[in-house]
């Protein structure tokens, strides 16, 4: 069985300032903040508050992408990869596509709801999901984008997280609770229906299509029959939960903003700064294989 990694990246890059005589600006960037991690094969990309990094995993080598490149905005809160492999990036001022050459950037003035994207997620028909700050989702369907707002069903107009499940529904969530999309209609769950707490940040499904919701005051699982919920008295380092990600084993890891949980089913083991993490501030988790 191939051995799993979770890779927490923190970190400054520093680029040679160029000569006067060349006559041009060059941007100097603080990517210390990561919002967001994807791995592709032999690549990690971030996210940052200071434009996008693609990150060679053998070689160690780096890729720095920013607005001089036609990245929308330095700030990069998402990412995701659709069936051709062109990469999707959320920023607080719109959406942009990287197909390894060239940039194309969507904003409100194309269809989107908002400019300010929090969340992105691709189906399985190859559309592109975009949770929103202020409203609502927006799908892409390569052509024509089209909104989903309070108006529709979903709980609530700002949007913090956004997956698909194994059956093709669309489950995003929100201050107000989690929706669910069948395609046809939305559906809702808050604290009335099992969910912990109203307050979604970060969702993800499982080998069983059980879906995992990290919140401010624990962690849901929904089996679509029941609702568990595991907080700090059950082995959370935290009740804050800001990410999610499922290793090969099955293992949940959750992300927080006292370090690092992984659960195996039975037990909790917690990894922190004292451990060898970076920072305990963890707002994403991406798995790489070696």
């Amino acid at each position: 069985m191939k051995s799993t990694k979770f890779i927490f990246i923190l970190f400054l890059l520093i680029f040679v300032k160029l000569s006067y005589s060349q006559e041009r600006w060059v941007n100097y960037t603080n990517t210390q903040w990561i919002y967001c991690l994807k791995v592709e094969r032999d690549y990690l990309w971030a996210g940052t508050e200071g434009g996008v990094v693609r990150w060679n995993l053998k070689n160690k080598s780096f890729r720095k992408y920013t607005t001089v490149d036609g990245l929308a905005h330095i700030w990069v809160h998402s990412i995701a990869t659709d069936f051709k492999g062109n990469k999707w990036f959320g920023t607080r001022n719109g959406i942009s596509k990287f197909d390894g050459n060239k940039w194309t950037t969507y904003t409100t003035s194309d269809g989107l709801a908002s400019n300010g994207i929090s969340a992105l997620a691709i189906d399985f028909r190859g559309n592109i999901w975009a949770g929103t700050w202020s409203g609502g989702v927006s799908k892409f369907n390569g052509k024509k984008w089209t909104t989903y707002d309070k108006s529709d069903g979903v709980a609530d107009n700002g949007i913090s997280a956004i997956t698909i499940d194994l059956q093709g529904n669309i489950w995003v969530g929100t201050s107000k609770g989690v929706s669910k999309f069948d395609g046809e209609k939305w559906s809702t769950y808050t604290n009335e229906d099992g969910l912990v707490d109203n307050g979604v940040y970060a969702i993800y499904v499982d080998s069983e299509n059980n879906i995992w919701f990290g919140t401010g005051r624990g962690i849901s699982k929904f089996n679509r029959k029941k609702w568990t919920t595991y907080t700090i008295d059950d082995g959370l380092v935290n009740n804050y939960v800001w990410s999610i990600a499922i290793d090969p084993e099955g293992n949940k890891w959750f992300g927080t903003p006292c370090g690092l949980s992984k659960f195996d089913g039975m037990n909790w083991t917690t990894y922190t700064t004292k451990d060898g993490l970076a920072d305990n501030h963890i707002f994403s988790i991406a798995v790489s294989y070696t």
